[in-house]
């Protein structure tokens, strides 16, 4: 974070210079005579402007547009030139036409020589501001730096006062053939004119001192504000992006989930769909079931109709074997009162046998004539044993009948019963699967309702 701030702060101040040249090219801030080109040398006026001094090519006399005015108080006299547009100094000593143009061209070559030397002075500090500046800033954007080869050469440049005398001393040949009192005149026009370029000089270079410092002042406030706005700004940015990662990995779980539960939902749905479809396959088996079921229960109605009738027709025959009963019962108790009858008379006739054994043992005589008469009662016994054994065969046979038609009544009955009891449970179980088969289709057309819908 330091690091990147270091950067953002060296990458402003260089953004700042940049934007200062350009306010200066552009002509919203006034350069000081150290930043003009040397070349072309400038004067400075009471309105403080500059003004550049051009040289005629005819007459090589020094010609401005705005010459500096206040000259005058040092006793040197404006005249006009031939042109009209320009401002010759004539020496109020000698004021012959002869020394005017030799007086004003030393002078304008030497002020521009002056004005050289300072343009120089100028540069040089410039470019030791601008050395310090370079020395202030980081390793990695010194290449970047935009006078980078006039820096490295500042070492070299010789700038001191015997250059200065030196540069000044060169045009001044011309002075050996004044008189000293021109001489003099001359020299304090000089020294006075070097002292208020100087003064002018130094005000201008204080001005734009002031100026520069108080720009960068407020470029300084601003670059500050700007910073701590982008430092908030990256807060909130940060804030932002935590909370904004928070989210997205929020997001990204919620729809991991959602996925999940899509792709669950989707499964569900394909089971739901075989679900349906084994349900429709049991439905349609189910169905066939119930119309086999429908059949049979028709043809189970048809069968207890015909049963029915079976019953009422058996119904029929037993209640005339139930008459036959009653009347071979009826029969069958005439014959066992016959029976009794016969029994009596059997024993009577054993009594009779038993009086006539022991009329036989008090009188064996009588037993030869009641010989035939034994004989006789013999056959009579024999008919009489075998009329009761037929009877008792007969008896025998009727109860037999009997027992069997009770119990082939019986037996219908039971069967009827079982008959009844069969067909009401078939008819029970058939209703049960019927409501059963019902109910589930009715819970599978919900289900598939409320699936669909």
């Amino acid at each position: 974070m330091d690091h990147l701030t270091h950067e953002a702060i060296d990458s402003r101040l260089l953004g700042i210079l940049k934007e200062t040249d350009d306010l200066f090219q552009s002509g919203q801030l006034k350069y000081p005579p150290a930043l003009t080109d040397l070349n072309t040398p400038l004067l400075y006026n009471d309105n403080k402007q500059f003004t550049h001094l051009t040289k005629s090519a005819t007459n090589n006399v020094v010609n401005t547009d705005v010459f500096p005015c206040n000259l005058c108080k040092y006793g040197i006299e404006p005249i006009k030139s031939a042109n009209g547009n320009g401002h010759f100094f004539s020496n109020p000593i000698n004021t012959s036409a002869s020394n005017y143009g030799c007086v004003n061209s030393l002078l304008s070559h030497n002020d521009n020589q002056l004005y050289k030397v300072n343009e120089k002075t100028k540069l040089y500090e410039a470019k030791q501001f601008e050395h310090k500046q370079f020395n202030s800033l980081p390793f990695n954007q010194r290449e970047n730096f935009k006078h980078l080869e006039q820096i490295k050469q500042l070492d070299s440049y010789p700038l001191n006062n015997t250059a200065l005398t030196k540069c000044l001393a060169k045009d001044l040949s011309i002075v050996s053939n004044w008189e000293e009192s021109q001489k003099e005149v001359f020299y304090n026009f000089a020294d006075k004119l070097k002292q208020e370029y100087h003064r002018l000089q130094h005000q201008l270079y204080t001005q734009y001192k002031l100026d520069l410092e108080k720009n960068i002042k407020v470029l300084r406030s601003q670059y500050s504000n700007t910073i701590d706005g982008l430092q908030q700004e990256l807060i909130n940015l940060k804030t932002y992006q935590q909370t904004f990662s928070t989210r997205e990995a929020e997001y990204e779980e919620k729809l991991f989930r959602y996925e999940s539960d899509i792709c669950i939902a989707k499964q569900e749905i394909e089971n739901l769909y075989k679900e349906l479809q084994t349900k429709r396959e049991q439905i349609m088996v189910l169905s066939k079931q119930m119309c086999d079921y429908e059949n049979a229960i028709s043809e189970l109605k048809y069968g207890k109709s015909t049963l029915e009738e079976i019953v009422a027709e058996r119904d029929k025959q037993l209640e005339a074997i139930e008459s036959e009963l009653s009347s071979s019962i009826n029969k069958s108790e005439l014959e066992h009162r016959k029976n009794s009858t016969l029994n009596q008379s059997l024993l009577e006739t054993n009594a009779i046998i038993s009086a006539t054994k022991n009329e036989l043992a008090l009188s064996k005589r009588e037993i030869d004539k009641l010989n035939s008469e034994v004989e006789r009662l013999n056959g009579i016994v024999k008919i009489l044993r075998e009329t009761e054994s037929n009877l008792n065969q007969r008896l025998s046979e009727s109860a037999a009948s009997n027992t069997s038609l009770v119990s082939k009544l019986d037996n219908l009955n039971l069967e009827k019963s079982a008959l009844y009891n069969r067909i009401e449970e078939i008819t029970s179980g058939y209703e049960k699967q019927l409501s059963i088969c019902n109910r589930r289709i009715n819970q599978l057309e919900i289900e598939m309702e409320s699936k669909v819908g």
